[in-house]
């Protein structure tokens, strides 16, 4: 009977006491490891479980507003997950984030918002919800948010952008 362990506490333990180069990108807690029949560990049914929602401390909370969805599905691409395991109470560090991918999502962002998205405001922002809020600060039309996050969320994905294409 062990309590239960949440990755957002345990990072900010080793954010206290590590250089941030140590500290790891992802930390799944997993009950044992998988083996195969000769007892070896596993190594395909390890990786299907890295993708499981990770033990964060709060609830999942689903993205209720546009903006909320578009940066859900941005984060969702860029850190490899399903959309429906992002919470936007999440913390994009916790869910596996870190300055390089962090680069990534302001500048998908920049091209979804159509105003500059300084990389700190993820930083300072790092929930979905913080970051989406910051985001309808920038004075923003609701009616470029209404048809490019029905764009967004029936895909499923972010959209695409020139460089990628």
């Amino acid at each position: 009977n062990t309590l239960p362990l949440y990755i957002d506490e345990i990072l900010r333990h080793l954010e206290s006491r590590l250089p941030q180069y140590m500290i790891p990108r992802k930390i799944q807690q997993i009950a044992e490891m998988p083996l195969t029949g000769d007892g070896k560990l596993d190594h395909d049914t390890l990786m299907g479980r890295l993708h499981d929602r990770p033990q964060l401390k709060n609830e999942y909370v689903a993205a209720s507003s546009p903006i909320e969805r578009a940066v859900v599905s941005i984060w969702a691409e860029v850190l490899d997950r399903p959309v429906e395991q992002i919470g936007v109470l999440d913390s994009f560090f916790a869910l596996g984030g870190d300055s390089l991918r962090a680069y990534q999502v302001v500048n998908r962002l920049k091209e979804y918002v159509g105003k500059e998205v300084n990389v700190t405001a993820l930083f300072e922002n790092h929930t979905a919800k913080k970051l989406g809020q910051y985001c309808e600060a920038l004075d923003l039309s609701q009616q470029s948010w209404g048809s490019q996050a029905t764009q967004c969320s029936n895909k499923q994905k972010a959209p695409t952008t020139r460089t990628r294409k």
